[in-house]
């Protein structure tokens, strides 16, 4: 039985390697009960033994404790790069450190040739290695406590339905946010995607920007020119026709989470002028998060001094693009983001609850692009096709009135209260629904169980006409009250005279009577939608024919 467990980076320490990766090797362990007899430490001759690996080693190898030792044989891998050289000559002119590990190994080790797998004796000879060290050991495998190894299990099962919960949620927010748009893909009249790739050094940025166009575009660390710069020094934008689509493809410069002030000026000049090179301005930014990495609350905070250049504005057309999708195995992206913890489940939310994970090493799966693509055109439909664009001082808005004189309000601050409501009716969408103590009544002439409503059917009204595309938003409060019941955020079943009594009522107390309203199907056109035609007076006309009606 052989179990094999997440490695790390030869110069990370143990803070540099994700929480997931940590947890997985030490629940190793305890996938082969009672314990494992042999544990190989697999070190490739193909990279120099220096201070930073041997303190990788001694920080990964902690995890399980100094007893592990005993039960630990070095195994050398990539045997062909020694040639005519011995091993006992290779360890020794590695120095110290490498010494330092065989001692600690009490003098074990094995070395596969990686090139001539037919030769079955270096795996017979392994196999005499690990015998000898399980007789020194009394035949006793290396064991864990069992109630360390419940624990284990337990938080495993418990981090397994957080990640569920997170998936759900994500599912049901999609969910919601399709059928709230449904019929309103043609918004993107452009035959063009303009994508901006963000984020921290190495990445993967220029790798995951290969990827989408399919094809060597981005210097990579594979690529001459990018070892003469060693890194992506200015944006540099690409462009190509996938999946239908042109798309315009623009890699920045990453930065650090403790850079020094000038680079990061540099660097964050340079997110700016991203802006600038795919006019007139992107659909969206890609925020580049490795999955072989740990993401800590320093990289939050540098995230959001980056992004944060391009005002709050910019999170409603940023999404998470997760690299190095194979690391995770057969896990689900979300027992990641559960793992890493608070950081991370902030930065999904502040990006409305959008990801995506690419795999950079397969090119021949076009499904984990096209599926990217679509995610982004969603984005974008949410965005009401509007691409990012830094706001710029001008005249004074043009101004819209409100019902019976209410007041005045700009077509921006319109449009801002429209985009509040629709946050407020995804956070209520996501709540876990608390189950009830009050016996389930069905309402008369209610939508089916389990059936999110269409936004564009046809909804016959009380009084027996019919009104097409009603009001996505109150559609879904409708939904949302009879599956999850009444809650702050959703509305409620009104009635047709309290859409008449707004008259002489406060501008909020109008705006949930006309939510209520909507939930019925008496009024027609999509709430809150800027009243270029007089909405306004609309509603009123609308309002008072009904009444009379």
């Amino acid at each position: 039985m052989v179990v094999d467990t997440p490695g790390w980076y030869y110069n990370n320490s143990l803070q540099n390697t994700s929480k997931m990766d940590r947890f997985e090797i030490v629940r190793s362990v305890s996938q082969c009960p009672p314990g494992p007899h042999a544990v190989l430490l697999v070190i490739p001759f193909a990279t120099a033994f220096n201070k930073s690996y041997k303190r990788a080693v001694e920080d990964h190898m902690g995890l399980l404790t100094d007893a592990v030792w005993k039960h630990t044989i070095v195994l050398f891998t990539r045997g062909d790069w020694l040639g005519d050289t011995t091993v006992e000559q290779r360890i020794a002119s590695e120095g110290k450190g490498l010494q330092w590990l065989i001692e600690k190994c009490g003098n074990r080790y094995h070395v596969f040739d990686n090139k001539n797998r037919s030769d079955g004796t270096q795996v017979t000879e392994l196999l005499e290695k690990v015998e000898e060290m399980v007789v020194e050991n009394r035949g006793c495998p290396y064991e864990i406590d069992r109630d360390v190894s419940a624990d284990l299990e337990q938080k495993k099962r418990a981090g397994e339905e957080r990640a569920q919960k997170i998936m759900m949620k994500v599912q049901r927010q999609m969910t919601t946010l399709r059928e709230l748009f449904r019929g309103e893909e043609q918004i993107l009249s452009e035959d063009e995607l303009r994508i901006v790739l963000v984020g921290r050094r190495a990445a993967g940025k220029s790798v995951a920007g290969n990827t989408i166009l399919v094809g060597e575009l981005f210097p990579t660390a594979l690529t001459k020119e990018f070892r003469i710069q060693n890194r992506t020094t200015l944006c540099v934008i690409q462009q190509k026709r996938v999946a239908g689509m042109k798309l315009k493809v623009v890699d920045t410069p990453g930065w650090w989470k403790r850079t020094p002030q000038d680079a990061r000026d540099w660097v964050q000049d340079e997110v700016v002028r991203s802006v600038s090179l795919c006019q007139p301005g992107p659909h969206a930014f890609l925020l580049v998060i490795p999955i072989s990495a740990p993401f800590s609350e320093g990289d939050l905070k540098a995230v959001e001094e980056h992004l944060g250049l391009l005002t709050e504005k910019v999170w409603r057309h940023t999404m998470v693009l997760f690299t190095w999708g194979d690391w995770l195995g057969d896990r689900a992206i979300e027992e990641y983001i559960e793992r890493e913890g608070e950081a991370l489940e902030q930065l999904i939310e502040k990006c409305g609850n959008r990801y995506h994970v690419i795999n950079c090493h397969d090119w021949d799966d076009g499904s984990q692009v096209t599926t990217l693509l679509r995610k982004v055109k969603e984005m974008v439909v949410r965005n009401k096709g509007q691409h990012f664009a830094i706001e710029q001082k001008s005249r004074q808005k043009p101004m819209l009135h409100w019902l019976a004189g209410k007041g005045m309000m700009t077509e921006e601050e319109w449009n801002k209260r429209e985009e509040e409501l629709i946050e407020r009716m995804l956070k209520a969408v996501v709540v876990e629904p608390e189950e009830s103590k009050l016996p389930f009544v069905r309402r008369k002439k209610s939508i089916d169980d389990g059936v999110i409503p269409s936004m564009s059917c046809e909804t016959p009204s009380e009084v027996g006409s019919s009104y097409i595309n009603y009001g996505a938003h109150a559609k879904v409060s409708e939904w949302r009250v009879k599956n999850a019941g009444r809650s702050a955020e959703s509305s409620g079943h009104g009635t047709m005279s309290s859409t008449v009594s707004y008259m002489g009522e406060s501008l909020d107390q109008w705006e949930n009577l006309v939510k209520e309203s909507l939930v019925d199907g008496k009024i027609k056109g999509r709430m809150l939608d800027s009243p270029a035609k007089s909405e306004a007076h609309t509603y009123g006309v609308k309002t008072k024919r009904r009444h009379s009606h």
